[in-house]
């Protein structure tokens, strides 16, 4: 019986077979590509995603735009947008879903959706996003906490706490009441949180425009076992 033969995989520089370094990337700066977490319907979600660099801000109005109508189809498609904040060059949601499959679909969804749109606008084609998004599963009490502290107050983290909160359309904290932004940042958030001028009609259009975007919370966590986590 003859022995088995050994396959030649030495790179010959020409197409196809063997190639050093060729495939999918193992790891990654933003989200490593192994296999996420899994979570159950009682869990919301942080998602993060993130624009390519040289990309126009996210709060331009024609992009903002875009953005409103993908992440309407997407809710379509079953995404529960419980809060959001849509920066210069990144996204913050936090979600509700089902289970994986579920998020998985209407995220690819809310991904194509956007994509074509931006790129209509841009005349360019290609992705729009770096890699996948980011994905945290909030379990506790406190990680909700701390997640919509985040999210909601996501100009002030980034400023280094001198900033203020900017309540306009571009973040579901315009819709936060008084009494919750206590509740989350404490005494101190009269001085972190402010209401840009605005005529009173711009005002309601805004307020209507993020209603439209966000689904009211089912998950205990949300509706109610983030406040009694102990304030940081």
């Amino acid at each position: 019986m003859r022995g088995q033969l050994g396959l030649n995989l030495r790179y010959t520089g020409k197409r196809g077979g063997y190639r050093p370094g060729a495939g999918r990337p193992k790891t990654s700066k933003f989200q490593a590509h192994g296999k996420r977490e899994s979570f159950s319907g009682r869990e919301p979600l942080h998602l993060t995603l993130r624009l390519r660099p040289g990309l126009p801000s996210l709060r331009r109005k024609d992009i903002h735009r875009a953005l409103r109508s993908a992440v309407l189809k997407a809710r379509g498609r079953g995404l529960a947008v419980a809060q959001f904040a849509f920066l210069s060059n990144h996204i913050h949601l936090i979600v509700e879903s089902p289970g994986k499959q579920d998020l998985g679909r209407a995220m690819q969804s809310f991904g194509i959706s956007f994509g074509k749109r931006l790129n209509a606008i841009l005349e360019r084609t290609g992705a729009v996003f770096t890699e996948r998004y980011h994905r945290v599963v909030l379990k506790t009490p406190t990680q909700v906490r701390n997640a919509l502290k985040y999210v909601l107050a996501n100009e002030f983290q980034h400023g280094g706490g001198k900033g203020r909160v900017d309540l306009d359309g571009c973040s579901s904290a315009l819709l936060w009441p008084e009494v919750r932004w206590e509740r989350l940042l404490g005494s101190r958030w009269r001085r972190m949180v402010g209401f840009p001028e605005r005529n009173p009609e711009q005002a309601e259009r805004e307020r209507e425009h993020v209603l439209e975007l966000i689904s009211a919370p089912r998950t205990w966590l949300l509706k109610a076992g983030w406040a009694r986590a102990r304030a940081a």
